[in-house]
């Protein structure tokens, strides 16, 4: 692959990790994931995005799963809380208390565990321990300093496989 992959995910990015256990009113017991955000809708997103790029870049003969060691670069794009601007007048205005980066629920490594498994799901490679090399962050929408920032929630997501990293 000369040029990265490239996948842009529309969504809101949910992270995947720790797990909560308990029992049912029957004493069976059940482990579910603790997250407050429905991170199947994210892995969901992820893979449908990443199947549509797979199509329009490959013809159906070469969307063969990466096998081989690959450099993966994902920007996590999160937008505002309404409380980090201003009221009336300064609505448009950003407080000097809101954070420049976004400090949100979902540590990066959980965002990339989440979102590397819908890429495995999705028969980008053929699994997660091919990825030798990342570059995660965590974006604000329209952000002009990042390259890949998205206007809205979601992510982009470029997957480079050759001899020498990227990044």
């Amino acid at each position: 692959m000369t040029d990265p992959l490239t996948i842009i995910v529309h969504g809101y990015p949910a992270p995947q990790g720790s797990k909560r256990t308990g029992r049912t009113k029957k004493g069976v017991g059940y482990t579910v994931e603790a997250n407050k955000i429905p991170v199947d809708r994210w892995r969901s997103d992820v893979k449908d995005a990443a199947l549509k790029a797979m199509r329009s870049r490959f013809p159906y003969e070469d969307r063969n799963p990466l096998d081989g060691p690959v450099y993966v670069r994902i920007a996590f794009t999160f937008t505002r809380p309404a409380g980090h601007y201003g009221t009336g007048r300064n609505a448009d205005k950003l407080k000097d208390t809101a954070p420049a980066a976004p400090v949100t629920k979902g540590d990066l490594d959980k965002l990339a565990r989440s979102t590397f498994d819908a890429l495995t799901a999705a028969g980008v490679w053929r699994d997660d321990k091919y990825v030798v090399a990342s570059y995660l962050t965590k974006v604000w929408a329209g952000d002009i300093t990042e390259p890949d920032a998205l206007d809205i929630n979601g992510a982009v997501i470029r997957i480079e496989q050759h001899q020498s990293c990227p990044f």
